[in-house]
């Protein structure tokens, strides 16, 4: 199954069943849904005719229930977390990536602001084990590196599909790629990245980096 994406723009002269304005509440509106759903976000004026006024955010640790909501406080700067660019959100990759390029991507920011190697990489223990990705999600560096999200360089002796040369010898000790993340590519809008992205990986079915984002 390939990837389709859409780039919806407003075209003020044009038919239109609802404006802009309505659009983004009805977005709001799903993901305040969504939220209270999953325990992320409690809802005490649920039933009346101002369902959504007042609403409390919850903690985001899962450990909330509908019998005891935990209301959400912010980390303190000493906790251990992943600082997301504002950029992510106001510039639409939240709503383009896929979940796993988003959790992709989010792994890559962690290994980069809070690094326990010498270099930005991530071991595949450690990528099962602490982050919970498989591998298909670690392969969407290819997709990141593609959109200019990080720039990836390749280990020597890595395949495409993961394996390396030498395995199971002294020489073939596993290798990992290594991950930077770039300096301006949340600043793009993510439609207009990813659509030329789409576009050349369905007509030669490779994930390449358009001209214009390249650096080098």
């Amino acid at each position: 199954m390939g990837l389709l994406g859409a780039h919806a723009r407003h075209t003020p002269d044009g038919p239109r069943v609802a404006s802009p304005r309505v659009n983004k509440a009805r977005q709001i509106t799903e993901a305040v849904k969504k939220l209270h759903e999953h325990q992320l976000l409690e809802l005490p004026n649920a039933g009346t005719s101002r369902p959504f006024r007042d609403f409390q955010l919850l903690c985001d640790s899962g450990a909330s229930t509908k019998a005891a909501p935990i209301p959400y406080k912010v980390p303190r700067g000493a906790l251990p977390g992943v600082n997301v660019p504002t950029e992510f959100f106001t510039r639409g990759w939240v709503n383009v990536l896929t979940p796993s390029e988003t959790v992709s991507y989010l792994m890559w920011l962690d290994i980069n602001q809070n690094p326990v190697h010498a270099e930005p990489y991530v071991t595949g223990t450690e990528r099962a084990g602490h982050f919970g990705l498989s591998r298909d999600a670690y392969e969407t560096h290819r997709q990141l590196e593609a959109f200019g999200l990080i720039d990836v360089e390749a280990a020597a002796g890595r395949y495409d599909d993961g394996k390396y040369a030498d395995y199971g010898t002294e020489a073939g000790r596993p290798i990992c790629h290594r991950a930077t993340l770039t300096p301006n590519g949340l600043t793009r809008d993510a439609a207009d990245v990813i659509e030329p992205v789409l576009r050349a990986f369905a007509a030669h079915g490779t994930w390449d980096r358009p001209l214009a984002l390249r650096t080098s």
